[in-house]
């Protein structure tokens, strides 16, 4: 704690209320399911006593490590190879929960980086089973970036963005959610690059609340819905694929006053 003294007046002094953490490094945290089976980051199974801190004391559970600890300005989440069944209603969550509110800056963004050996399934992300549950959710903060990760079979949207702003997507997969793969509202903006949304309830991508998505090298393929909408807001698509099937599905809705959209380089079946 912080203790402020008036030099001439030793017994006049103050001190904060709450427990300041002076941070002096950036901070690394690991996660690994039970086996070391193609992993790339960690050199041991996780464990929930582990402190996570370093490749061989890796946490278990990437939830509990995001509520361990509050992440800042260039720190980075590694979670390997593997299958992590989460209990929390909002998934992976980043940035304001609770009376924490987690921040990067523009050249050292917060990094949570999921296992980039595909061949071995990636690090894959399943949602708590209760209606309406998330797989990540990045609210209301800034520069966040988010990499690697296979979100799948939750009963509410795959990845949620809500009023945060410089938020980066890549190589995310986002299938067979309940409702939306992707979905950003209130204010964000988001660069989605080399991500796919397929077989989810609603649509794709949903852009809505004066937001603006931009949908890079993607896929959006078999969304009950339709592949994206923008209600209120600004959806462009570049070098994508953009697929539906079924009479009432869109490619691409626009609704709202301020709803539109633009592409270059793309392919739209049907």
């Amino acid at each position: 704690r912080w203790r402020v003294v008036a030099e001439d007046q030793p017994a006049l002094w103050d001190a904060n209320d709450q427990a300041v953490l002076i941070k002096n490094e950036r901070i690394e945290v690991y996660v690994n399911d039970d086996n070391l089976d193609g992993d790339v980051y960690s050199t041991a199974v996780g464990s929930p006593t582990n402190n996570g801190r370093t490749a061989n004391f890796p946490l278990r559970n990437p939830d509990a490590a995001l509520s361990l600890y509050t992440l800042g300005p260039d720190d980075v989440m590694y979670v390997d190879t593997g299958v992590y069944a989460l209990t929390n209603l909002q998934g992976l969550a980043v940035g304001l929960i609770g009376s924490e509110q987690e921040l990067g800056l523009s050249n050292l963004p917060i990094r949570i980086i999921g296992s980039t050996n595909f061949a071995m399934g990636g690090s894959r992300i399943v949602p708590a089973p209760e209606a309406n549950s998330i797989g990540v959710l990045i609210n209301n903060t800034r520069f966040v970036n988010l990499e690697n990760f296979f979100i799948e079979g939750g009963r509410g949207d795959g990845v949620s963005v809500v009023r945060s702003t410089d938020v980066s997507l890549k190589r995310v997969t986002s299938r067979d959610n309940g409702a939306n793969g992707f979905y950003v509202t209130s204010l964000s903006d988001v660069y989605a690059d080399r991500c796919v949304a397929w077989g989810n309830t609603n649509y794709g991508f949903v852009v809505e609340g004066t937001s603006e998505a931009i949908f890079n090298r993607g896929v959006l393929w078999s969304n009950r819905n339709g592949a994206a909408h923008a209600d209120g807001a600004m959806w462009r698509a570049s070098n994508s694929i953009l697929c539906t099937y079924g009479t009432n599905a869109y490619l691409i809705r626009m609704s709202g006053l301020a709803g539109w959209a633009a592409g270059d380089y793309n392919i739209y079946y049907p």
